[in-house]
């Protein structure tokens, strides 16, 4: 989760890309307490296990994507792992952004 909150920190004030956790636990209140005892100031959708399930085909937790502007996710779970593939899936939600309004 440090690496999502560093990239939050990096896109704060975009407004073509957003930083969004889902939290599909049973009781959101110990995300809500997770998130603040770790200084946590990403935004997290609490509750969000009937969304999760209809809206992703998902194999596995934790699981993240990017989305952009016009609600494009990236096509497979970004590995929050490096700054080189966060860059590169931005880049492709960009493009797909561009193509989309075209």
């Amino acid at each position: 989760m440090p690496r999502i909150q560093k990239l939050h920190e990096q896109l704060k004030g975009r407004q073509d890309i957003l930083v969004l956790s889902l939290n599909v636990d049973d009781n959101p209140a110990l995300a809500e307490q997770f998130l603040r005892d770790n200084k946590y100031t990403f935004p997290v959708l609490l509750g969000a296990r009937q969304f999760w399930e209809r809206s992703f085909e998902v194999l596995g937790l934790p699981s993240d994507w990017l989305v952009n502007a016009q609600g494009l996710r990236s096509e497979e779970p970004t590995r929050i792992a490096s700054d080189e593939a966060i860059a590169r899936t931005i880049e492709t939600l960009q493009k797909a952004a561009a193509a989309a309004a075209r």
